[in-house]
């Protein structure tokens, strides 16, 4: 605009002026008379004005450019200068042909017959100050909502997202703004915060478990993870019919919605709406629904990580034995307060020895940089890992890969916790191509060095690079070969002079083991590059090249050449590779061991464990063969001494009755005194009840010594036929000693036929799931024992109400060696071998257990009985 004031300022008077000139300018121009019309005008102000230069010429010059309360008065261009000397000026609003609006700023060059009028177009710059007042106003809003609830903890979280739909919602000037989330099994989906405005009624409880289904076009929506933008809910396309119909019952005539996503997945979505009527909505309410919706999603995965979290610690105990890795932590101290069960196996530490530091276990002459590691990581919480030897429990050292990191408790370190890996293997081969990368360096840098001090005589040179054992290229800076030595030929089978017609890449073979882009910074920065390369020979063979490429300067220090030195490695490389290769089978072989040794373990407990309960049965056998001769004597013995007791009642009587007639009275007297002193007849009365009670107690012995025969003695660890229940009984009579103070045992047997089977063996299946039972209740119970025939097998159940097994021991319970009482209350193999034992009887061992309910045992074995064994199997069993 000062362009085109200077030049009608220079121009002199209006005759004069050159309108062409002026016209090139493309500005908006208009040439006022005195008499307040149009003289002329430039094209381009006529098409702002939707109209021609034609139309506009002799028209009043205030029904264009007023402000509004000048309609009617004359134009402001023919006013004079300002005391200050400045030119008339205003700023004014036009409207085209189209409805559009643009503000105007007028400037007035007044002359002899009029005056000319210059327009500058302020409309982009009112939008742009208007756009800025707005990214204020929005950066102000999102500052204070994300302080908000940045700062909140976690359990906190509702109010948080409350309170940033409100100030979303106030912000926007929306009727409503709302969050739905996903219910669990993603079918549905819920209103699970909300905020209105006062012109509508809440609606969160009518916006639960909605179906996803229902509402096909939105959700299609969602999946393009974009946000949908409705700005009246009656033009929607033909394939939103449902939605439409959904909308408008809840009269909303508006929506924008931003989908929340995490980790590529949609969790829900974030959404504003208009209610009865449309609005269109402008890209910053977009973005600015997309970063709430980011804030919200944010806090949200906070509150569930935390959740996670607790979860996780809960698992960490059995999460440490199962993992491949020796699992440690320390206290404060930097004392070993927890090791797993590899940690355990491999240094023979125990939880007793919870005193030891590092300096039990690691190398003396590792020992100290382990300190300033664990140091630094209990003072300053740094993470560590470190390579030292470490002792194993039979004194060997093995090198270790020790990886810690703090535990912190809010702000402050409370101990460290840690794995270590078994890297002795790896130092070896490490070790050994350190050995061969030493020796191929060392052999580089002394042709370097020889080539170098060659340098000044030529013929020595060609000499050296003719014979040289290393290929050696020289090309120009487009890789194209310029010079090749009979190496070249002779590793990569192409002569000289096919050399010359290729480039270097003509041997890039099927991967590259350099990075291109690197080696080409490399050289262009002037400097030597080295590497390795995968090439491939004429004849298609791939083989392995360490290269050494230099670039080669003129006196100018301008790049001319490359130079590259390649020697074959390829035996080198297959030696790596072998060794690797054998490293790895050695793993492998460790690995097999490792589980042979494990079934071997396991296998010798249950040996033991059945030799054990063999020794035992023997014992009691004996025990039992011991006490039944006396019993016997006993029976007998009180059975006879019941015959003389009668014999002597009569004899009593029989005397009394004599001596009441032959005996003066006084002396009578005095026998009956001295009979109810000495209490004769009640002994007399007494002495068969005694008798009786001894009778039956031996009866109650020789039951017990009978149970204990059939449950324990060697005969009966063969194969034979037995009834279950009687089995079942006699496991009872053993076993009800830990049972009687806080079980009611109730009994629903039915008539079973006899089966085949190892009757000692079932008894100690039996045994142990009614000890076990026990055990499970705390205070008292009922045990409930059942017989049945069921689908051509005996089905024995075991039920109790005690506490009941966890869900994630249900799988493990039959493992062997799988305990969960203390220790030295269980040896983790009682129902590994009974699963053994049922299986070897052709049946099956199910368990089914709530926590807090109780579990029950089902055993079937089937009619026909248990395989017959072989004589040399039977004997292996016994």
């Amino acid at each position: 605009m000062g362009e085109v004031v200077g030049r009608i300022t220079d121009s002199g008077d209006r005759m004069t002026l050159d309108w062409k000139t002026l016209a090139r300018l493309n500005v908006p121009l208009v040439e006022v008379t005195g008499d307040h019309r149009i003289a002329r005008c430039t094209a381009h102000m006529a098409e702002m004005l939707g109209k021609t230069p034609d139309e506009l010429i002799g028209q009043p010059c205030n029904r264009y450019f007023c402000h509004g309360a000048d309609v009617g008065d004359d134009c402001f261009c023919l006013q004079p200068l300002s005391a200050e000397g400045e030119l008339p000026s205003r700023r004014f609003v036009i409207r085209n042909r189209d409805g559009h609006s643009s503000l105007l700023f007028g400037q007035a060059l007044p002359h002899a017959e009029g005056a000319f009028l210059i327009l500058q177009d302020m409309t982009a710059q009112l939008q742009v100050r208007r756009q800025l007042q707005h990214h204020e106003q929005q950066s102000e809003f999102l500052s204070r909502v994300s302080n908000r609830m940045i700062t909140l903890p976690a359990d906190r979280a509702d109010d948080g997202i409350n309170f940033a739909l409100e100030e979303l919602g106030r912000f926007l000037q929306a009727d409503r703004c709302y969050l739905f989330r996903f219910n669990s099994e993603r079918q549905t989906i819920s209103n699970c915060h909300e905020w209105v405005s006062n012109r509508c009624r809440p609606d969160l409880e009518n916006l639960q478990d909605i179906p996803v289904a229902e509402l096909p076009w939105f959700w299609e929506a969602m999946a393009s993870h974009q946000p949908l933008v409705v700005n009246d809910t009656a033009d929607l396309p033909p394939e939103a019919g449902a939605e439409q119909q959904y909308w408008q019952e809840k009269q909303i005539g508006a929506l924008l919605v931003v989908p929340l996503v995490d980790n590529g997945q949609i969790c829900g979505f974030l959404g504003v709406d208009a209610v009865a009527q449309c609005r269109r909505w402008q890209k910053s309410d977009h973005e600015l629904l997309s970063l709430v919706g980011d804030l919200v999603r944010g806090l949200v995965s906070r509150k569930q990580g935390i959740e996670a979290l607790e979860n996780s610690s809960r698992r960490f105990a059995t999460l440490a034995d199962a993992v491949p890795a020796l699992i440690w932590e320390t206290g404060v101290d930097g004392r070993l307060c927890y090791g797993n069960r590899h940690w355990q196996q491999f240094t023979g530490w125990t939880a007793e020895r919870r005193d030891q530091g590092w300096d039990a276990f690691v190398h003396v002459d590792d020992l100290a940089k382990m300190v300033i590691k664990t140091d630094a990581c209990l003072q300053k919480g740094r993470l560590f890992s470190q390579e030292l030897r470490l002792r194993r429990a039979d004194g060997e050292y093995r090198w270790m890969e020790i990886n810690g990191a703090p535990i912190t408790a809010g702000d402050r370190i409370c101990g460290m916790i840690g794995s270590a890996f078994d890297i002795t293997d790896h130092k070896m081969v490490e070790e050994q191509l350190l050995a061969l990368n030493d020796s191929l360096e060392q052999r580089v840098e002394e042709r370097t060095a020889a080539l170098q001090k060659l340098n000044n005589e030529m013929r020595t040179l060609s000499l050296a690079v003719e014979q040289s054992p290393c290929s050696i290229i020289i090309t120009d800076l487009d890789g194209c070969i310029e010079y090749v030595n009979p190496k070249f030929s002779e590793v990569t089978g192409y002569t000289e002079k096919e050399a010359r017609e290729k480039n270097l890449r003509v041997l890039k073979g099927e991967d590259g083991c350099s990075d291109d882009s690197l080696l080409w910074k490399t050289l262009t920065a002037g400097e030597e590059w080295r590497g390795e390369f995968h090439n491939q020979r004429k004849n298609g063979e791939f083989f392995w090249e360490m290269a050494s490429i230099s670039p080669i300067a003129d006196s100018d220090g301008n790049i001319r050449h490359y130079l590259a030195v390649k020697e074959d490695i390829t035996e080198r490389k297959e030696l790596e590779q072998a060794v690797l290769h054998e490293r790895d089978e050695l793993q492998e072989a460790q690995r097999e061991l490792q589980r042979a040794y494990n079934e071997l373990k396991a296998t010798q407990s249950q040996m033991l464990q059945q030799e054990k309960m063999a020794s035992i049965g023997q014992l009691a056998a004996g025990v039992a063969h011991e006490i039944n001769n006396p019993v016997g004597f006993i029976k007998s013995n009180l059975a006879t001494l019941g015959k003389y007791v009668d014999k002597l009642r009569q004899f009593i009587e029989l005397q009394a009755e004599i001596l009441a007639e032959q005996v003066p009275a006084e002396k009578r007297e005095a026998l009956k005194a001295e009979e109810k002193k000495l209490k004769i007849r009640y002994l007399l009365d007494d002495i068969p009840d005694l008798i009786a009670e001894s009778l039956d107690g031996a009866e109650r012995v020789k039951t017990i010594v009978q149970n204990l025969k059939s449950f324990s003695r060697v005969d009966q660890s063969e194969y034979s036929e037995a009834d279950i229940n009687e089995c079942l009984e006699s496991t009872i009579n053993i076993v009800w000693n830990e049972l009687k103070y806080k079980v009611t045992l109730e009994r629903d047997l039915a008539e079973l036929p006899r089966v085949k089977c190892y009757p000692q063996q079932l008894n100690q299946v039996f045994m142990n799931i009614l000890v076990n039972a026990a055990q499970a209740i705390e205070t008292k119970g009922e045990i409930v024992v059942q017989t049945a025939v069921e689908d051509a097998s005996v089905v024995v159940r075991i039920s109790d109400d005690g506490c009941g097994i966890p869900e994630e021991n249900l799988t493990r319970i039959f493992e062997p060696f799988f305990t969960t009482k203390e220790v030295g209350k269980g040896t983790g193999l009682g129902m590994s071998i009974s699963y053994e034992i049922i299986k070897k009887h052709g049946g099956d061992i199910e368990v089914d257990s709530r926590v807090g309910e109780g579990t029950t045992f089902r055993i079937s074995l089937p009619l026909e009985g248990a395989p017959a064994p072989d004589t040399d199997d039977d004997q292996v069993s016994n």
